[in-house]
C-alpha cells in the first residue's frame, strides 16, 4: 500500500476524509510517496460501524418480556390449576 502524509493524502483522495479521526497515521515517522518528505503516513483508516448500536438493541426487549412472561403465567395459573383437577377427576372415574 503506498504511504502518503495527511496533506498529500487528502490531495489525491479530495475532501472524502476530512476529519483527521477516519485516519490511522503512523507512530514513526516514515518517507512520504507523495512529497519525499519523513512525515507520520497515513496507514489506513477507521472502519464505519452501523451496527455498534445493535448491540443494544434487544436490552429493552429483555427488561419489556421478563415482565409480560410473568404477567401472563399469573394469569394461566388458575386455567392449569382446573385443568389439572379436571384431568384428576378423570383419571379417578376410570
Amino acid at each position: 500500500m503506498a504511504e502518503f502524509c495527511e496533506k498529500c493524502y487528502e490531495e489525491m483522495f479530495g475532501d472524502l476524509n476530512k476529519k483527521p479521526a477516519k485516519k490511522i497515521l503512523s507512530k514513526e515517522l516514515e518517507l512520504c510517496e507523495g512529497c519525499g518528505e519523513m512525515k507520520h503516513v497515513v496507514v489506513g483508516e477507521k472502519g464505519v460501524y452501523y451496527f455498534m448500536g445493535e448491540r443494544f438493541l434487544p436490552r429493552p426487549f429483555v427488561y419489556i418480556h421478563i415482565p409480560l412472561y410473568i404477567l401472563w403465567r399469573i394469569i394461566l395459573i388458575p386455567y392449569t390449576i382446573y385443568q389439572r383437577k379436571r384431568w384428576e377427576k378423570e383419571d379417578k372415574s376410570k
